[in-house]
Formats: structure tokens, C-alpha cells, sequence
């Protein structure tokens, strides 16, 4: 964990990959708002358009290669996906 707390101007837009790291809210003084907007996207409906818009069982078992080359592709995707993220060093 980074044991980071970030202060994000009013407006901003955060995106945080769940599964990447633990996350959470600070409280908030009696007299003081926070709103915020939350949306999730579960990791499987991913993997269903992935898959040809069917299970992984269907997908393996009505083409057994393209369901290997598929899962092969996640492992790169990880990390091509958290290269995307700014690092301190770039700010």
C-alpha cells in the first residue's frame, strides 16, 4: 500500500482500479460536505465481450485456442494498462 492521503481538487476525476491497491475516504468534519460519484465495472463482463459474448466455458470449449490466446493477453494488458498511470516522478 502506498499510505499516501491525497488531496484531489474539487472537480477532479479519479480513476482507481480497485484491485491495484486499497483505497479509502478520510472523515470529514460536522460542518464540512463531500460528495462524490462512484461507478464499477465488474472485472467479468470484461472478460464476457473477451470472450465472444459467452462464458469461458462455452468460449473454451467452441474454440480452445482463441480461449488460450485470449487469457495469454492478460498478463500484458496488466501492465501495459498500469503504465498508463502518471508517477510522481513524470509530475
Amino acid at each position: 500500500d502506498a499510505r499516501l492521503v491525497i488531496e484531489f481538487p474539487a472537480g477532479s476525476t479519479i480513476l482507481i482500479p480497485s484491485g491495484s491497491m486499497r483505497h479509502s475516504n478520510t472523515t470529514i468534519g460536522k460542518a464540512e460536505t463531500r460528495l462524490s460519484f462512484t461507478q464499477f465495472c465488474a472485472g467479468s463482463l470484461f472478460r464476457w465481450v473477451e470472450y465472444g459474448f459467452q462464458t469461458a466455458e462455452d468460449f473454451e470449449k467452441n474454440d480452445p485456442v482463441g480461449k488460450v490466446l485470449v487469457d495469454s493477453w492478460q498478463a500484458v494488458r496488466w501492465s501495459s494498462g498500469v503504465e498508463l498511470f502518471s508517477k510522481l516522478s513524470d509530475l
